[in-house]
């Protein structure tokens, strides 16, 4: 089975700020095993916000 999968979530830099990351990525599962393929990982640069 395919999946399409998309994450967002804040990363911490050394400095003390923090940016706002998404991945995305395509998941197949066969049987018990699961493999991920075409991760792509975006910055935007904008300042993390709760």
């Amino acid at each position: 089975m395919l999946h399409h999968y998309i994450t967002h979530y804040g990363q911490e830099n050394q400095d003390g700020s923090i940016d706002s990351i998404v991945e995305s990525w395509f998941q197949v599962n066969i049987f018990k095993w699961c493999f991920c393929f075409s991760k792509k990982r975006l910055n935007f640069g904008a300042v993390w916000q709760d």
